[in-house]
């Protein structure tokens, strides 16, 4: 069954609402560490981004394909999901759960407009989702599901979504999915067969602190047979595109790069305070600045010559 299984992944290769259950799911703790902090050893973040990639290589295999699960992972065949809670930076962490067909939606996926994940928006304001006519589907990011949906039923739960590039959703994440889910129907104790459940673990990988994952690490152990059985990184890129994974901003291949945005320091540090949605500056105790709770306050601590050069224009006010 592993050769039919390698087949399979060859072959990738090349070319919402949460169904009812008795069981109670809770997130992981809180944690200080930051999502990447709990990567294991052999998953060596540097060494994999400097993988050379061709535009069609959408995964590769980690510590020999074999993943890490400890026994207590399997939670004694009980099945069960954790998500991680999002970060001080707003980013989604480790995933992991025991899943089976029983526990699959049966229901359509719903509508996922109303979560923003971190590297959707640079600033608050700035859409980076930006559109190509080389990309299937037009735009370049997708919210895309940790758990996939057709596994897990989790839909619209924002510890479960990240801004994934539609060749890392299509080429990377579903195809996988679809050869779990697969597997799970095939084995549902309707033909005589006992049902199977499949240990799924997915991680983030968010590097140095970016707000734009540049891939996760995805285990999965099948608990009744060898036929799921790896451990990859999927790369979240897009061919033709170069992607600021600091920001999420992206461009085409050969066009300039957009500028950097500005860093964010804390209200005590800033020499000036920003106005992201009329793209103002002003001094930190401007009356006409926004409030340190507003969606449109940025703390800077920049010079003046230096927001200017990020387009912004000084407040008639204060004059900065």
């Amino acid at each position: 069954m592993k050769t039919r299984l390698i087949a399979i992944l060859i072959t990738l290769t090349t070319i919402a609402s949460f169904p009812s259950c008795d069981l109670l799911i809770n997130l992981f703790p809180p944690s200080d560490d930051a999502a990447t902090d709990s990567i294991d050893s052999f998953m060596n973040h540097e060494a994999i981004i400097s993988t050379p990639m061709s535009d069609d290589l959408a995964f590769i295999e980690v510590n020999d394909n074999k993943p890490q699960f400890t026994e207590e992972d399997f939670n004694n065949g009980m099945y069960y999901y954790k998500l991680t809670p999002l970060d001080e930076l707003g980013r989604v962490g480790v995933a992991i759960g025991l899943f089976d067909a029983e526990h699959m939606p049966d229901e359509e996926r719903g509508d996922i407009d109303s979560v923003t994940p971190t590297g959707w928006k640079t600033d608050g304001k700035k859409n980076n989702n930006c559109k190509y006519d080389f990309v299937e589907a037009g735009w370049i990011y997708n919210r895309c599901h940790i758990l996939g949906f057709q596994i897990s039923g989790l839909n619209d739960v924002k510890e479960n979504l990240l801004t994934g590039t539609r060749f890392f959703n299509i080429e990377g994440n579903l195809a996988y999915e679809n050869l779990i889910a697969d597997h799970l129907e095939e084995m549902d104790g309707t033909n005589g067969e006992p049902m199977h459940q499949v240990l799924i673990r997915v991680t983030p990988d968010f590097g140095n602190g970016y707000m734009m994952p540049h891939g996760e690490y995805y285990e999965a152990d099948c608990l009744q047979c060898d036929d799921i059985y790896f451990n990859v990184y999927m790369f979240n890129k897009q061919p033709g595109v170069t992607i600021n994974y600091r920001t999420g901003e992206n461009w085409a291949n050969g066009d300039d790069a957009p500028p950097e945005q500005p860093e964010e320091v804390a209200p005590e540090d800033a020499t000036y305070i920003l106005n992201l949605e009329t793209e103002k500056f002003h001094r930190p105790d401007c009356s006409r600045a926004p409030k340190v709770d507003s969606d449109s306050y940025f703390a800077t601590d920049m010079t003046r010559e230096d927001v200017i050069a990020f387009g912004y224009s000084p407040c008639k006010t204060c004059k900065p």
